[in-house]
C-alpha cells in the first residue's frame, strides 16, 4: 500500500524560507541597513548594530505606505487629473465654436458672392430679353452673346483668401501694422509703407529710407518693393529698370496684386498727388 502524502494534492502549503548559515532558522527578519533577509541569530552575529525588524511588521508599513500613497492618488492627483481634463475640453468646445463660427463667416461671403453673381446673371439675362424683342420683326436677326472663358484665379480673387496667423514669426525689429494683425520683421534702415497678400500666400512691402526730401530722393536714398514670405524670407526686390540705374519709384505709397499676379503701385511723385487720391 502506498504511503499517505503529507500534504494531499490541492491543500494550501505555506513554503517557510530556511537560513543557510544557520540550520534549521527560519528567516522571520529583514535587515533595513543591508536589505537582507535573514534570521534571529544572524541578528545577533552578523547584523549587530543594525536596523532590523520583523518581516510580518516590514510588511504591514509598506502595505500602511502605499495605501497612503493610493489614498493621495484618489484625493489629489485624480482630482488634479479631472480638472485638466475639463478644461481641456472646455478649450476644445470653445475651439470648436470658435471654428464654426468662422466657418458659417465664409460660408455667408461666399453666398454673397453667389448672390451678386446671380443678379449679374440676370442682368444679362434681361439685356438680351429686351433686345430681343426690340428685334423679334426684323428677319435677319444678329443678336449674339459674346462668349468667354470662365477664370478660375479671378473668381478665387473675388473669393478672397483665409490667412493662418499663426504663420507669423514676431522678432524684436522695425514693425507695422496690417489690419487687425501686428506684423514685424527686420527692414533695416527702410521705412515700411505699405503691404499687401500675394496669391502665393506671402507678403509684398513697399519701403522708403527716411529722408529729408520724401519725394526728392537723393543717390544714396532708396525706394523698392520687397517680395517675402510671411517669415520675412526675401525672396524678390524691385527698385530699378532693367538699367540698373533708374528709378522706378518716387514713393510707393500702395501695393496690390490683381488676379493675374501682376504687382500694382501707386507711385507718389509730389504731395499734392497725395490728395487727388481722397
Amino acid at each position: 500500500m502506498a504511503e499517505k502524502e503529507e500534504y494531499p494534492l490541492g491543500t494550501p502549503q505555506e513554503h517557510v524560507l530556511i537560513c543557510e548559515k544557520h540550520d534549521l532558522m527560519p528567516i522571520d527578519v529583514t535587515c533595513e541597513d543591508c536589505e537582507e533577509f535573514i534570521c534571529s541569530k544572524c541578528v545577533k552575529e552578523n547584523h549587530k548594530g543594525h536596523d532590523w525588524i520583523t518581516i510580518s511588521t516590514a510588511a504591514t508599513l509598506r502595505t500602511r505606505g502605499l495605501l497612503e500613497s493610493l489614498k493621495k492618488i484618489e484625493e489629489e492627483d485624480i482630482q488634479l487629473m479631472d480638472k485638466k481634463i475639463q478644461k481641456a475640453s472646455q478649450l476644445l468646445e470653445k475651439n470648436k465654436n470658435r471654428c464654426e463660427n468662422e466657418i458659417s463667416r465664409v460660408h455667408k461671403y461666399y453666398e454673397a458672392i453667389l448672390g451678386k453673381l446671380d443678379r449679374i446673371k440676370r442682368k444679362h439675362e434681361k439685356s438680351l430679353r429686351d433686345s430681343l424683342e426690340n428685334y423679334i420683326q426684323k428677319s435677319d436677326f444678329t443678336l449674339r452673346h459674346e462668349g468667354g472663358d470662365i477664370n478660375e484665379t479671378m473668381l478665387e480673387s473675388m473669393m478672397g483668401q483665409t490667412f493662418d496667423a499663426n504663420q507669423v514669426t514676431v522678432t524684436e525689429a522695425d514693425s507695422f501694422q496690417w489690419g487687425s494683425v501686428s506684423m514685424v520683421f527686420s527692414t533695416g534702415p527702410l521705412e515700411p509703407v505699405g503691404i499687401c497678400q500675394t496669391k502665393d500666400g506671402g507678403l509684398l512691402l513697399t519701403l522708403v529710407q527716411p529722408d529729408s526730401y520724401r519725394y526728392q530722393p537723393n543717390s544714396n536714398s532708396r525706394r523698392l518693393v520687397r517680395h517675402v514670405t510671411v517669415t520675412g524670407y526675401i525672396i524678390r526686390e524691385y527698385e530699378y529698370q532693367e538699367d540698373g540705374q533708374t528709378r522706378l519709384f518716387t514713393l510707393p505709397w500702395r501695393i496690390t496684386q490683381n488676379g493675374n499676379t501682376d504687382i500694382c503701385v501707386i507711385n507718389m511723385t509730389s504731395v499734392l498727388s497725395l490728395f487727388r487720391d481722397f
